[in-house]
This record gives structure tokens, sequence and C-alpha cells, in this order.
């Protein structure tokens, strides 16, 4: 099985290449985060029994060392794993769609995919890094962080043509108030999804879909393209999601993304993709 650490991948291959790809990435998110999760509970065992040992045998005693030493191993297996675990299963969401669109898609045009694995609160997508001051009684220090970080970027070629475009781009502020034991850090992150379509230059033109747009989006139309944006919330940032709450958050984005393709073909009189269940951005 072939190993991906959290890095920007990049893939120009047919549908069932990408779907290969998507798959190694599942299986080898699994194999890390499973071990990855066998390390840290080896590291917390290991300092349970390192604190009870410490107060309960003589302190010239060498025991306490053991279950150091198995921690200490434990927090290299963790390590060694962890840079494989992805923790969003950002892979799920050009897969879902590659799923839904497989009628649509020819087999043997090359489809384009960027997909960037690395966290969105990663230094490299810092922006700006603000330092201001909350009144008060005492002069409370504020620290404003701005991330910025375009995570996926999916181009599609269907059966007549017509290009598909995905972009995902994740967008936050992360504020910490106060320092040392006071400190209190809250983050504010969101997904922006920018759904394009492109008619080839020999399509026709047909009038457009009188189907109300969707509520929380932007549509704009110009000539033989359009752009359809919406903003969601994604998964937990910073944190550890469960993988049924990322797994839900991948689903909904995808479902979204249909949606709001359709939405552009429908501003061009175009046919619309296989049906979604309806999402409210």
């Amino acid at each position: 099985m072939k190993s991906y650490a959290k890095q920007q991948l990049t893939r120009t291959a047919p549908v069932s290449e990408l779907q290969a790809f998507l798959d190694e990435l599942k299986q080898s998110d699994a194999h890390h985060s499973a071990r990855s999760t066998v390390g840290c509970l080896v590291v917390v065992a290991a300092g349970i029994a390192f604190f009870i040992l410490v107060n309960a045998v003589d302190k010239q005693s060498s025991l306490p060392f053991i279950p150091a030493g198995i921690g200490g191993l434990g927090l290299l297996f963790f390590l060694a794993h962890n840079r494989y675990d992805t923790e969003d299963l950002r892979y799920t969401l050009p897969a879902e769609l590659l799923s839904a669109l497989a009628s649509r898609l020819q087999p043997g045009v090359h489809q384009a995919l960027e997909l960037d694995l690395r966290p969105s609160d990663d230094d490299k997508f810092k922006t700006a890094k603000v330092k201001t001051s909350k009144a008060g009684f005492f002069v409370t220090p504020v620290w404003r962080t701005d991330f910025q970080q375009p995570w996926l970027n999916l181009q599609l070629t269907t059966d007549d043509g017509t290009q598909l475009g995905l972009t995902i781009t994740r967008t936050g502020i992360r504020t910490v108030t106060g320092s040392g034991k006071s400190q209190k850090t809250v983050d504010e992150f969101q997904d922006v999804l920018t759904a394009t379509a492109q008619l080839p230059a020999d399509a026709p033109l047909s009038a457009p879909s009188p189907a109300e747009p969707l509520p929380g989006t932007e549509l704009m139309v110009q000539g033989r393209s359009a752009v359809a944006r919406a903003t969601c919330a994604p998964c937990t940032v910073g944190g550890s999601p469960t993988p049924t709450s990322a797994a839900d958050a991948m689903q909904c984005q995808s479902q979204l993304a249909c949606q709001l393709w359709n939405q552009a073909l429908a501003a061009l009189g175009q046919d619309l993709l296989p049906a979604r269940p309806p999402v409210t951005p």
C-alpha cells in the first residue's frame, strides 16, 4: 500500500485512474489513522503507569523507567503515522463527485485534480497576523490570525464537451485572547465553493431555466459560461473531528457542489447533472 503524507497532490488522468488514486488515499488514511490512534493510547497508558509506579515503589527502583520507555516508543510510533493521518477526509469529496458524474464523463478523457491535504491552520496559509488589545481593568492582548487555503481544484469535461470546474477555498480567523492559563482561542472558518460551467464553442445556446437559484448562492452568467458560488461551514479546524462528522461534512459539500453546477447549467439552458439531495448553504 502506498502512503500519502499531508501535502498538495496533483493528478491528471481518466476518471477510472482518478478514482483508483482517491481510493488509495482512503486506504492510506485509514491505515495510518488506526496506527496513530494506537500510538496515542500507548502514550496515555504508559504515562498513567509511570505516575502510579513513581508513587508506589521506592525512589531507587528502576520500575518507573519501563513505562517511560514504552511511552517514548509509543510517541515515536504516533509521530511516524500521524503525518499520513488526514483530519477531515477531504479526498472523499472529489470521490463522491466523480461517482455522481460518472455517467456524464467520457472514460478516456483526462480530468484534472488538485487536492491539498495540509491542515488549514498551517503557517503556510497565514495571510495576516495582528496584535490588538482588549480594554478593561487590565489590558488584555488579542492576537488575530487570518488564514486562506485553496484546498480543492477539480476540472472536468463532460461527454458533450462542457467544461465543469470546482474550487474550494477555506478562509478563517483565529482569535487568541489573553495568555497563560487564561488564554482563550476562537476559530471561525468557512469554505467558499465556486462551481463553473463553460459550454463548447459550437454548442447551441438555449433559453435559461426559470428555476429559482438556491438561497444563499451567487450566480453570474456571461456568454457561454456561468459561475455559481456558495459559502458553508467546514468540518472542525485545529481540533479532532470524528470520522462521522468529517464524512457528513464532505458529503454535504459534494451535494452542494452538484447543486451549484446544476444552477450554472440551468442558467445556460443546458441539461442538468444527476439530481442530488437538496442542501442549504
